[in-house]
C-alpha cells in the first residue's frame, strides 16, 4: 500500500493500480483501508466494471455509505439513473446515521456529497436532490464548518450542472 499511494501522489494512476492490487492479493493487513482508493482509481481509469465489483464487494461485507456514494455515482456515469438514485439514497441515509452518531462533520459532508451526486443527474429526481441538499447545507452549514471550502466548491459545482441539464431539456422534467 506504501508503493501504491506514493504512484497515487506522482500522478501514476495504473502503478497505483497495479500496487493496490497486489495488495488485495496478498491480503495485506491494511489494505482494508484503501480498499475505495483502488475502487476510485478504477473509476479515473474508466474501468468502471471493476470499481462496480469491489464497491458492491466493501458495501456487502460492511455496509458502509460511502461505497453506496460511490456506486450511485459510477451508476449515473452509465447512464442507469433509477439504479443510482437508489444507490444514493442509500448511502445518504447509512451516511446520515453516522452523522447522527456522533460522526461530525466528515459524515456531514458525506450526505451532501450523495445529495451533490444526484443533483447532478437530469430530470425531476436530480431537481428534488438539489432542494434537498440545498435545504441539508443551510440546516448543518454550523456543524459542518470544517468542510466548509469543499462544500461550498461542491455547491457550486452541482448548481451548474442543475443549470446545464435545465438548458437541455427545456426547463421541464425529462426522466
Amino acid at each position: 500500500t506504501e508503493a501504491a499511494e506514493q504512484a497515487e501522489r506522482q500522478g501514476n494512476v495504473e502503478a497505483a493500480v497495479k500496487y493496490y492490487e497486489m495488495a488485495m492479493a496478498a491480503d495485506e493487513e491494511d489494505f482494508v483501508f484503501f480498499e475505495d482508493k483502488l475502487g476510485l482509481l478504477y473509476e479515473t481509469l474508466g474501468e468502471y466494471g471493476k470499481a462496480v465489483d469491489l464497491f458492491q464487494k466493501v458495501f456487502e461485507d460492511r455496509e458502509e455509505g460511502r461505497m453506496a456514494l460511490h456506486l450511485g455515482r459510477i451508476y449515473g456515469k452509465l447512464g442507469e439513473m433509477d439504479k443510482a438514485f437508489q444507490w444514493l439514497e442509500k448511502g445518504i441515509k447509512l451516511c446520515r446515521k453516522k452523522s447522527e452518531d456522533g460522526g461530525g462533520p466528515y459524515w456531514k459532508a458525506k450526505v451532501l456529497e450523495g445529495y451533490l451526486e444526484g443533483a447532478k443527474m437530469p430530470g425531476a429526481q436530480g431537481r428534488e436532490f438539489w432542494t434537498k441538499g440545498t435545504a441539508y447545507y443551510e440546516r448543518e452549514k454550523g456543524a459542518i464548518k470544517g468542510e466548509k471550502g469543499a462544500i461550498g466548491f461542491q455547491i457550486a459545482y452541482g448548481k451548474r450542472f442543475m443549470e446545464e441539464a435545465e438548458k437541455k431539456d427545456g426547463g421541464g422534467a425529462s426522466e
